[in-house]
């Protein structure tokens, strides 16, 4: 016989398991249930090689350990929050004066409702796939800062979505807050996989096997690398909000890591990656910065001169 089952998680969260009552539970005297089976392609693969940990969550989680916002990783001028904003948004308003890179208002194709809207940038979050404090539980704790900012930084690992999914979700695992919409499971679940596969981060029992049960139903689902264009985008869009009739609605081009005629590296983030190592620059508000390897580092940043 089988039985449904709907799981109700983080204030809208749904996804339907069908479970035949004559397998065995986890846990019972005669072991676990059997699961879907191998499942093929490049994301099976994935989810196969992943390290699986029950343990219970170390100590010490802060968010501001992973360093995220306000670093310039591709330096383009804009750090990742306006990166991810532009690249996840359509008909976007940049701020006037911002040198086209601070965003205020667009078209989001949300990868969670699977809707297409205008919004505000207050509107919007951008959330990390992976969670910070699930990669904190499952290998992150032992990480260099470095490493946790590149995490928390990666174009792979960030999406941009309606605020009130994102804090509905907050530190949750697959097993316990999927999308609203079911039509965006299975690239939400190979998502996961391939941020868990980069950074070789673990899932617990109970998240494999619903991982396992979404992607049972869609093996081609690709395997995102973070530098995919949005599967939403083309879409028909509603009118954009305006944020200001001055606003620019393109990104006009600019070369990154370019110094001017003078040699210094203007509008530069604190903490982002730089060459050459000596450089000088200076941030939007006029702070002189050098790029300078510190010890333990594997790259030079740009720090305060």
């Amino acid at each position: 016989m089988t039985v449904a089952v709907l799981v109700l998680i983080g204030g809208g969260v749904a996804y339907l398991l069908e479970r035949d009552s004559a397998r065995t539970e986890p846990g019972s005297a005669t072991g676990p249930s059997a699961g879907p089976g191998p499942i093929p392609g490049a994301v099976g693969g994935a989810l196969a090689g992943l390290g699986v940990s029950d343990a219970a969550p170390p100590a010490g989680y802060d968010g501001r350990l992973f360093n995220f916002n306000g670093f310039d990783f591709d330096r383009n001028g804009c750090d990742a929050r306006n990166d991810t904003l532009a690249r996840d948004l359509t008909e976007v308003v940049f701020r006037p004066g911002s040198n086209d890179c601070r965003v205020e208002s667009g078209i989001l194709h949300d990868r969670y409702s699977d809707e297409s809207l205008p919004v505000t940038r207050d509107q919007v979050d951008i959330d990390h796939v992976v969670a910070l404090g699930n990669a904190w539980a499952s290998g992150a704790s032992t990480w260099s800062p470095e490493r946790r900012q590149d995490f928390a930084n990666d174009p792979l690992v960030l999406v941009a979505t309606l605020a009130t999914h994102n804090r509905a979700k907050a530190s949750s695992d697959a097993s316990r807050w999927l999308p609203p919409a079911a039509a965006t499971h299975c690239a939400y679940a190979a998502r996961q996989v391939a941020v868990k596969q980069r950074y070789e981060l673990t899932v617990t029992t109970t998240e494999l096997g619903v991982l396992e049960e979404i992607l049972s139903e869609c093996p081609d689902e690709p395997l995102p690398d973070g530098t995919e264009a949005p599967p939403q985008a083309g879409r028909t869009d509603p009118a954009p909000v305006a944020a200001s009739p001055q606003a620019s609605a393109t990104r006009a081009p600019r070369p990154a890591g370019t110094p001017d005629g003078d040699g210094i590296y203007r509008q530069v983030s604190p903490g982002a990656y730089c060459s050459p190592e000596g450089a000088w620059g200076t941030t939007d508000t006029g702070t002189p910065m050098v790029c300078r390897l510190t010890p333990g580092a594997d790259r030079p940043r740009w720090r305060a001169a």
